[in-house]
């Protein structure tokens, strides 16, 4: 017969990748504060010098993840 595994495998899901789903949290609330499509946001980008936040804008954004 077949041998049994001795681990479960990964399914490749976002649940299997909290490194990527923080990130794609992160991502989605930045872009629901500033106003810009997650595909325009650079993943490196300083929310003050690149995308503009002011202190209500970094507010708004840590209200957001921390209601999450």
């Amino acid at each position: 017969g077949d041998p049994m595994p001795s681990q479960p495998t990964a399914t490749g899901t976002a649940e299997t990748d909290p490194a990527g789903e923080v990130s794609r949290t992160v991502l989605d609330a930045v872009a629901a504060v500033c106003g810009f499509p997650v595909a325009d946001l650079p993943v490196h980008a300083r929310l003050g010098l690149d995308l503009g936040f002011d202190s209500l804008m970094r507010t708004d954004l840590q209200r957001r993840l921390t209601d999450r």
